[in-house]
């Protein structure tokens, strides 16, 4: 998955964290909203709610650890007011979601599911970039 440096020239992007083998996959489906949500533990956004399940433990394992080096996200607001109520993520005490604008020069984009996104971001990625609004969850 080559882009184009400032010259034009192609070269295989360096990701702001370290992934997995094999990752990202090279066969993505982009997302087709023009924003998606990150569901947020807090009104404040930094840094910290743009790094993956494998970053903060780097001992836990997952059934797919590029999954796991990947930021979650969803597409609508709707299916964020809804994946909180899911009994995992009740777990997790997610307060708020911060829309994030879809935008292809960040990072590597996989819309796994209807309700789910993966974002590997590149290297020196700053989250204040592409995010948008935050809306408290009910």
């Amino acid at each position: 998955m080559p882009i184009m440096d400032d010259r034009g020239e192609r070269r295989m992007p360096q990701f702001h964290e370290q992934l997995p083998d094999q990752c990202p996959p090279l066969d993505v489906e982009k997302p087709t909203t023009a924003t998606l949500w990150r569901l947020l533990s807090s009104s404040l956004v930094t840094s910290k709610d743009f790094e993956s399940e494998l970053l903060k433990d780097s001992t836990r394992k997952f059934r797919d650890q590029c999954s796991g080096a990947s930021i979650s996200l969803v597409p609508t607001f709707e299916q964020a007011v809804a994946a909180v109520k899911l009994p995992v993520m009740k777990k997790k005490n997610f307060t708020h979601a911060v829309e994030v604008r879809y935008d292809p020069n960040y990072g590597v984009w996989h819309n796994d599911k209807p309700t789910h996104c993966h974002f590997w971001p590149y290297a020196g990625f700053d989250h204040t970039a592409i995010i948008c609004r935050l809306e408290e969850l009910p």
